[in-house]
């Protein structure tokens, strides 16, 4: 519904109204969006995104207004009031929304009409002069209420002009106004104008992009803060500080890595290093945390490790809790995990903003339970979802935490539980990668329970955000994992289309561990309809891009699975009556399965330091080979 009428007639009040109503009968089924202070296009997203509580996710998931779209759809019947709307710019943009999530109801107030067939147009106009004498007379005796006075006809005096027939002037004319919501802007939005307005000095627009860009990456709008960025490029010229120069260096660096550009923030590291000279120990400290954030992004542990700790060593203290939380989670990921408990415990004590805190507990609790630590790891993370209501990503990060903690104690059904609570979070807040990759990790327990069938839905669902996002990695993961799906369902021609698919998508984008998960499992698939030398050549192209990657995890994956060929050879020795050749193929598939299951113990937390939701790949692979092992009776 599209409410339209002059400034002051009442368009907010009315929509107001009628969320009020709606709240009241179903609580927490209303959103409000003020747009009133809105420029252009990219103001109308960061708004919405902010006033919603939306955090997008830092990878790519499609277009910013698909991505809002995303979200809106999740929260399904809900009333979204819009007030505030500008015509001038992003007609189409609610056509999406609104078709984006069908069994949502839009209020959008605006001086004009909105340009959509999808709008029901709802137009209001000044009162008649009775309804005006009514509104007049019952604010002017809320205002002689106020002030403690009995009111008298006396004490009311008609304006000389006549009384206003726009309810907002006639109210002002009792000096009693209703309160109307004119709810304060978020100040990330506030801060990108106030960086955008050439009229503003060279300072406090560079300090504005500053403070947005860190806000608009934290809200998953990195491209939006970059593009702040290099719109107050130009004023560092007019300013003789250094250290300026390198803050919106280092703020460049944070942009690109959390877009995955890590090239260009390369370049960005390069620049702030160049500048630095002769400057105060915080800043060297800010540029070695940028180099150690870049090295880490590129799992170059033993780099990032040095940065930070070159940091910690002339850092102020404002900068402390920053650097000991990358240091924590660098020294985590190097499995020093006392030293990584010592860091991020002191991060946690020395944050003062909370949402930091909270993350750095969320990162204490993980590397507690990893450690074996279930009380305190549990209680770190229980700490951290106090101040979840801030932002969504936090709250999902814990379940996900919660998650991998069940996956390594072999907890199927809290790893479940966990995960579908991250996935409606993230399906909430617009984050499609993380909604397909939990969708993935869904559909992967599912197959480790035998219901391919539900794997095959939760797979088909990652697929179509994949697709509606440009997420071609993702995709290829999802196929796979459909692949053996179809498989398990008895479905050859299903299972063979999948792997094809997800081959060729894994192939083109170079991710060489993941292609070489594909063509192991299309090479067990082929091995098992006794197609050898088919097999045979996928298990060797597996290998060679597994040569490439260096991941020894989808290594073991690899040797598990081809245990599938020694039984392909071992059927061929049996109907050869050869018992001998039999036997040391059978043997030779019990003997990888072993493999498999030495490795998965071996790196599941506590004894090791693999990721354990990866791990339930390679429990889907043994529990393959398993039952075809199983399935032999004894003799054959």
């Amino acid at each position: 519904i599209n409410i339209t009428g002059p400034k002051g007639v009442g368009k907010t009040r009315l929509a107001l109204h009628r969320a009020g109503v709606i709240e009241a009968a179903f609580p927490g089924s209303v959103s409000l969006v003020s747009l009133e202070e809105t420029k252009d296009e990219t103001d109308l997203l960061i708004a919405t995104a902010d006033a919603l509580g939306i955090a997008l996710g830092g990878e790519a998931g499609g277009a910013l207004r698909d991505r809002i779209g995303s979200a809106l759809a999740a929260r399904e019947q809900t009333l979204f009031v819009l007030d505030g709307f500008n015509i001038k710019f992003a007609r189409t943009i609610l056509d999406t929304w609104v078709r984006a999530a069908p069994d949502a109801r839009f209020i959008v107030t605006s001086d004009e009409p909105v340009d959509s067939e999808l709008a029901t147009h709802l137009h209001l106009s000044d009162m008649n002069e009775a309804d005006a004498f009514a509104l007049f007379l019952a604010r002017h005796h809320r205002e002689l209420r106020s002030a403690d006075r009995p009111p008298r006809a006396a004490l009311v005096a008609l304006p000389e002009d006549g009384i206003p027939l726009r309810p907002a002037d006639t109210e002002a004319a009792t000096g009693m106004t209703s309160p109307s919501w004119n709810d304060e802007q978020g100040k990330t939005m506030e801060l990108r104008r106030v960086a955008m307005d050439a009229q503003n000095t060279p300072k406090i627009r560079i300090e504005a992009a500053l403070s947005a860009q860190w806000s608009l990456d934290r809200m998953g709008l990195s491209a939006v803060g970059q593009e702040v960025l290099e719109t107050v490029e130009g004023c560092l010229e007019d300013i003789a500080d250094p250290s300026l120069s390198i803050r919106w260096s280092c703020a460049r660096v944070d942009s690109f890595i959390h877009q995955g550009l890590l090239g260009e923030a390369k370049t960005a590291l390069g620049a702030a290093q160049e500048e630095l000279g002769d400057t105060s120990s915080e800043v060297q400290a800010a540029v070695l945390l940028r180099a150690g954030r870049l090295s880490a992004a590129t799992e170059r542990w033993d780099e990032a490790k040095a940065a930070f700790e070159q940091a910690l060593e002339c850092t102020s203290e404002a900068l402390s809790p920053w650097i000991q939380h990358a240091y924590g989670s660098a020294l985590y990921a190097m499995d020093e995990w006392e030293a990584a408990v010592d860091a991020l415990k002191q991060a946690v004590l020395t944050h003062t903003d909370p949402l930091q805190r909270a993350l750095a507990d969320a990162a204490l609790g993980r590397v507690l339970l990893d450690q074996g630590k279930e009380q305190a790891g549990q209680q770190a993370l229980s700490r951290a979802m106090k101040m979840a209501h801030i932002d969504p990503h936090l709250e999902a990060t814990i379940h996900q935490h919660r998650f991998e903690y069940a996956s390594a104690i072999l907890n199927l059904k809290s790893a479940q539980h966990h995960l579908q609570a991250q996935l409606r979070i993230l399906q909430s807040c617009g984050d499609r990668a993380g909604h397909a990759r939990c969708h993935i990790q869904l559909g992967v327990l599912d197959l480790i329970s035998r219901s391919p069938e539900s794997a095959s839905s939760h797979l088909q669902a990652a697929r179509l955000l994949c697709q509606t996002g440009g997420m071609p990695n993702l995709e290829a993961h999802a196929l796979a994992n459909s692949g053996v799906a179809a498989r398990l369902s008895g479905d050859l021609a299903g299972a063979q289309d999948a792997f094809a698919e997800a081959a060729a998508l894994a192939s083109t984008q170079e991710n060489h561990a993941l292609a070489g998960y594909i063509y192991a499992h299309i090479g067990a698939a082929e091995a098992s309809w006794d197609s050898i030398d088919t097999a045979e050549e996928a298990f060797a192209e597996a290998n060679r891009h597994l040569e490439l990657s260096g991941d020894a995890l989808m290594s073991t994956i690899h040797d598990a699975l081809m245990g599938f060929v020694d039984l392909a050879h071992a059927r061929e020795a049996a109907l050869d009556a050869d018992s001998e050749r039999q036997t040391e193929n059978i043997d030779s598939a019990m003997n990888r399965l072993a493999r498999a299951s030495s490795f998965e113990t071996r790196s599941t937390p506590p004894r090791g330091r693999e990721v354990p939701s990866r791990i339930n790949e390679i429990r889907l692979a043994r529990l393959l080979l398993d039952g075809a092992l199983s399935a032999l009776e004894p003799g054959h």
